[in-house]
């Protein structure tokens, strides 16, 4: 295409301010990031796609535009393909001066689509939109999607709004005061203001105001501070409210529910509409058993009882929508108790902190992923002479009631494998027990959250953990000496609780990890002849490339002890001679790496050097493989 040949560049215009680390969590969009979080990291697809609906000024854009930057951060995608007002246009023309850009476009691997409901009025996108949904959709490609109105009130075909609903809607409600609290609070650590706390304490006490809004209070703020160089008062501020076109303040909302409050009715009415209200409420299958041993008292105490009914059961509407937001592979055990209890407002504070702990947990387990290398993992770690031991003994000790809890330290050399080995039993508890809660990380990390969090909230955050591993642990050294002690009864806290630990290094077991209750030392060999042998053959077999016996022999048995050496061997053979050259041969290895040994039957060494002139040979004719194999262990 050679009017556009970033065609790629051109179509994902993310605004790279737009990220997870600067967007402000609260009541209003909990739900929201959640929802976000799980559809881009997980690894399978469970729910595509991603609707995300509220009113306009509440953050839905920034959500979406994160969605792309954390995808091409952590390299989970490559091609994002935004769709909005500012990209339409330049779309149209792409696709006017080039057939092929529909083509083109369908290579990308994130479709994103803004303000869907305003994206429509261009009434030449909206046939393109429905051909690129039915796409990407089938092809198992992620979708997101932002919308200020409900899907099915959207001008679209049956088939594509079959699609859509097909997918998960999440919402951002309207800003609670804390909610607004902690907007505010951020937007004014950005930009560096300071104001008397009674003037923030009136900004936030105002209802009904977006992040959009609160953005422009911030920034008309800063302009007159820092330019204008005027005193921030209660009554320009109130004027600025008012520019932005808040809608009314929590007085006049104060003032209305006690007008409200003031009117009087019959009680017997009113008693009678109750009793409605509480048989609709049986109906819905709500437990309402509280309502049914107050329904004759006097009519205030009745009012009383029904106002903390409802508010029970928005909150269990809350929950419930917190609910479907989790992970249902994952925690299962906890998840049917707490569905079995999803219409009883009389538990509702239990499950409250039941679904924090289980969002918490869920954050976690998504937080491990994250930290795994996705090159790794069960289904490419080889077992053999010189791992499967130590393999097999840390899967065999699961974590089953009424077990003890275990600290395993492995200890190898460097590039032996233990990384890969600590991934492959990720995968494997993570696969095999889906009621735990399993934690992988490297040390150095670990190191980073302690400094910038503390140590008292990471062990409140990470105690919930069932298996935690962690790769390296001698960089926690690079604490405090006064730090080790605490992670140290963190450690015993864990075991006590009859949780596993599993710390590698390559160092000896060292004097702080000594206290570890219950630690037992595992040795990690370097690699056998039939390791490497599997890695090398991997290694050909992913680099789609050809591999004869005989030079699979001479590799496992001549390159180096650890898979580090052994791949950088690799990489290197590609580029000097595969690349060019992919039918070689024996004699054409030991051009480019003359220090490789063959082993004769009269084991002599014989070493060849580029200069010296050699004979065809085959590597079957010089030895035997149980020999080879006995000489080498």
């Amino acid at each position: 295409m050679t009017d556009y040949p970033e065609i790629k560049d051109n179509l994902s215009s993310l605004n790279r301010d737009f990220i997870f680390q600067n967007y402000v969590l609260g009541n209003f969009n909990r739900a929201s990031y959640q929802a976000v979080m799980g559809f881009i990291s997980g690894e399978k697809l469970i729910y595509n796609p991603l609707i995300i609906q509220s009113n306009t000024g509440m953050g839905k854009t920034h959500l979406l535009h994160a969605i792309g930057n954390y995808g091409l951060q952590r390299k989970i995608i490559k091609s994002p393909f935004l769709l909005n007002q500012d990209t339409i246009i330049l779309f149209e023309s792409m696709i006017r001066k080039d057939k092929t850009a529909i083509s083109k476009i369908k290579t990308m691997d994130l479709f994103l689509v803004d303000d869907l409901d305003i994206t429509l009025k261009y009434k030449s996108i909206k046939r393109l939109f429905e051909l690129l949904i039915d796409f990407y959709y089938s092809n198992g490609i992620k979708i997101a999607i932002t919308t200020t109105t409900p899907i099915n009130s959207l001008n679209l075909s049956e088939k594509t709004l079959s699609i859509l609903n097909n997918g998960f809607t999440a919402k951002n409600n309207e800003p609670d005061l804390k909610d607004r609290a902690r907007l505010l609070a951020f937007l004014f650590k950005k930009s560096n203001i300071k104001i008397p706390p009674q003037i923030a304490r009136y900004i936030i006490n105002q209802k009904n105001l977006s992040i959009r809004d609160l953005k422009g209070i911030s920034n008309k703020i800063f302009v007159y501070l820092n330019l204008q160089k005027v005193e921030i008062t209660k009554i320009l501020v109130s004027n600025i409210i008012q520019d932005i076109g808040a809608r009314k303040s929590v007085i006049e909302e104060k003032e209305t529910v006690e007008k409200t409050k003031k009117a009087t009715e019959n009680e017997d009415i009113i008693r009678e509409e109750y009793k409605e209200k509480l048989y609709v409420w049986e109906m819905k299958g709500f437990n309402i058993d509280t309502l049914h041993n107050v329904i004759e008292s006097p009519i205030e105490d009745l009012r009383n009882a029904f106002i903390t009914f409802t508010s029970n059961i928005q909150r269990l509407i809350d929950i419930n929508k917190r609910f479907g937001m989790l992970n249902e592979t994952r925690f299962t055990s906890e998840l049917k108790n707490i569905e079995k209890k999803l219409f009883d407002p009389d538990v509702v504070d239990e499950l409250e902190t039941k679904i924090k702990i289980l969002e918490l947990k869920n954050s976690i387990q998504i937080e491990a992923f994250q930290n795994l290398d996705e090159q790794m993992n069960a289904s490419n770690y080889f077992l053999s002479k010189s791992n499967k031991n130590i393999y097999t003994t840390i899967i065999s000790n699961i974590p089953l009631k009424n077990v003890s809890g275990v600290a395993f330290y492995i200890r190898g050399k460097k590039k032996t494998g233990k990384t890969h080995l600590l991934h492959a039993i990720f995968n494997k508890m993570y696969i095999g027990f889906p009621d735990i809660l399993i934690y992988y990380i490297n040390s150095l990390k670990l190191v980073r959250i302690i400094e910038k969090d503390g140590l008292k909230q990471f062990i409140q955050r990470y105690s919930y953990i069932d298996y935690m591993i962690i790769d390296n642990i001698q960089n926690l050294m690079l604490l405090p000496e006064d730090k080790w002690k605490d992670i140290i009864g963190f450690f015993n806290t864990l075991i006590a609780r009859q949780k596993f630990l599993i710390l590698a290094s390559d160092r000896e077991l060292f004097k702080p990890l000594n206290k570890i209750n219950n630690i037992t030392l595992q040795t990690l060999d370097s690699p056998d002849f039939d390791l490497k042998k599997m890695f090398i053959k991997h290694w050909f077999e992913k680099n789609k490339l050809k591999l004869k016996q005989d030079v699979l022999n001479l590799l496992a048995y001549s390159i180096e002890k650890n898979f580090g050496d052994t791949e950088e061997r690799l990489d290197s053979l590609y580029d000097n001679l595969i690349k060019t050259k992919p039918d070689f041969t024996i004699n054409d290895i030991l051009n480019i790496f003359p220090d490789l040994r063959i082993i004769s039957e009269s084991k002599e060494t014989i070493q060849i050097s580029p200069s010296v002139e050699y004979k065809d040979f085959n590597i079957g004719e010089m030895f035997t493989i149980d020999r080879l194999i006995n000489d080498y262990i």
